[in-house]
């Protein structure tokens, strides 16, 4: 077993699942190594990066605010239904 060429026939025989599930999934020289960026494209992905991030957190901002509001609202409510 030590020298035997594996063919794709022999493959097969070892692998517990069908060939087709490896025959669309990626080899190894389809995977490229990221494109080296000059500085100026490396500033402009990290200002879009930046800019994508300040939107997700001022999104959260918002949700949390919105989310403590109705809290607020709830607390009010019960309270006033146990006093009433």
């Amino acid at each position: 077993m030590g020298n035997e060429k594996i063919t794709k026939r022999s493959f097969i025989l070892f692998t517990a699942t069908p060939y087709k599930e490896y025959k669309y999934s990626m080899r190894f020289f389809e995977f490229k190594p990221p494109k080296t960026l000059t500085p100026q494209q490396a500033r402009i992905v990290a200002l879009k990066r930046n800019a994508d991030n300040a939107r997700m957190a001022l999104k959260r901002e918002r949700d949390n605010q919105k989310k403590l509001k109705a809290t607020l609202q709830l607390q009010k409510l019960s309270a006033q239904k146990i006093h009433a």
